[in-house]
């Protein structure tokens, strides 16, 4: 296993702890890239700032920006959530949502981890399944367990299409909804998904409860 490495916390908003009915969790399936080929691992304030403070962002944190702003809807007013339901792309609904509600920052609001710990050192793509490695199955998955318990969301995403059709991943899921009873489970495609298109229809569309 020395091919492969710990590579980061997990990102936690700036907010996440000021509201207890505003956090959202997502869970993916592993980093994919090596965001630190330096070697270290990325702290919590650094994750933090390098999703919150920049002006543009990929389609995978765009769509949790716009899923974190439909599963809290409620903060909106009608006629408010009516004009950011015209946004067709991530990017249309996240600045309609970031213009109407200028107080309100939806990545500020989450938390995000992996099922996957590991990463292949110096690894530079983040397509396909390299590092879906468990050095230690039961180890990691209670490390999830404990992140999860320790992050006590409103809501959990887990974003990957493969958590619904993967029998493996049951048990892990059955054993978090056990454990977590007051919270809204979901399982959704990953957003950077290439056959939504970065579509905010699409991708909500496949949101489906855990």
């Amino acid at each position: 296993w020395s091919f492969l490495r710990f590579p980061t916390y997990p990102l936690i908003g700036s907010k996440y702890a000021e509201n207890k009915d505003y956090r959202v969790l997502f869970i993916g399936l592993e980093i994919g890239r090596d965001e630190n080929p330096s070697g270290g691992i990325i702290s919590f304030d650094k994750k933090r700032t390098l999703v919150e403070n920049s002006e543009r962002h990929n389609p995978h944190v765009y769509g949790m920006g716009v899923a974190t702003i439909f599963l809290l809807k409620k903060i909106f007013r009608k006629n408010q959530w009516e004009k950011i339901c015209k946004g067709k792309t991530y990017k249309d609904t996240f600045n309609l949502a970031k213009n109407i509600k200028p107080d309100f920052s939806p990545l500020s609001h989450i938390a995000m981890t992996n099922c996957y710990k590991f990463v292949t050192i110096n690894r530079r793509s983040r397509l396909g399944g390299k590092d879906r490695k468990h050095i230690s199955t039961d180890a990691e998955w209670n490390l999830l367990e404990e992140e999860i318990k320790k992050l006590k969301p409103k809501a959990l995403v887990f974003e990957s299409k493969d958590f619904k059709k993967d029998r493996w991943f049951q048990p892990l899921i059955s054993e978090i909804k056990k454990q977590n009873k007051n919270t809204k489970i979901y399982i959704s495609n990953h957003p950077s998904d290439r056959s939504l298109h970065s579509n905010t229809s699409k991708y909500l569309k496949t949101f489906k409860k855990g």
